[in-house]
């Protein structure tokens, strides 16, 4: 037997943003832990296809994945914006829940999400209004701290694409203003030094944050190499996952 590979909509609307792509390895069984990965590209770019050798890469270490796409905010669409993408992201999941499309433990859910992606999984976890319980999240190079960032890059126009105009709503729209009703699943953050695009700060900013609120197994891995978009695909960020999950 050999890698399935199958898409899936989650969603009534027949749309590739409503859409996810779910890789099963030979090995996997009903007892098997689901990693579900949200792309980044600044709310407003990238899809699930650009990252089948990750999905690839963590199926053949015997992990089932599902890649998930979700509505972007492209240029003068108002309709797409905050919190949308969060509100996709947590369909699909939900979907994934509800429908065992594979084998896979529906209860042994681990979110993963790069940039852009890290920030809709951690407001998957710690945002009461869309609260998802999920076994554990994973954010690399993320996006924690929307007011933060702009400060320290204040060319970033994508921001007000996603978020609005509206500066004194970024902080509310930021994981690290949220506190969950129940407990916090273990967080792995993980920031390579070598970013170009997302500094430590953000990285330390939702450490902080965690900590803060009561999180019980909070880590920070700063060892994984690479610059923003090469370090998703490198053998050491698959290995600290692995690591985390298993």
């Amino acid at each position: 037997m050999s890698l399935a590979i199958s898409s899936h909509f989650y969603s009534d609307q027949k749309s590739t943003f409503k859409e996810l792509d779910l890789y099963i390895p030979p090995e996997a069984t009903d007892k098997s832990p689901l990693l579900v990965f949200i792309h980044g590209g600044a709310w407003r770019s990238e899809d699930k296809a650009e990252h089948a050798p990750l999905a690839q890469a963590l199926a053949a270490r015997g992990f089932p994945v599902a890649a998930i796409n979700y509505r972007l905010s492209v240029r003068n669409d108002e309709y797409v914006q905050h919190p949308t993408h969060i509100q996709d992201a947590k369909e699909a999941i939900d979907h994934l829940k509800r429908n065992r499309l594979g084998p896979y433990d529906p209860a042994r859910m681990y979110l993963i999400g790069h940039s852009a992606g890290a920030h809709i999984a951690m407001m998957l976890v710690l945002d009461p209004m869309v609260e998802t319980q999920v076994a554990g999240v994973i954010g690399a190079q993320g996006i924690y701290d929307l007011s933060l960032l702009l400060k320290t890059f204040p060319s970033y126009d994508f921001v007000a694409q996603a978020f609005g105009e509206d500066a004194s709503k970024y902080a509310g729209a930021s994981p690290v203003s949220k506190t969950p009703h129940s407990s916090v699943p273990p967080v792995l953050v993980i920031h390579s030094l070598e970013d170009e695009l997302v500094d430590l700060p953000q990285a330390n900013a939702m450490v902080d944050h965690l900590k803060a609120i009561g999180a019980a197994d909070v880590r920070l891995d700063t060892n994984v190499k690479g610059t923003h978009f090469v370090m998703v695909h490198a053998k050491d960020f698959v290995d600290a996952i692995v690591a985390f999950v298993s």
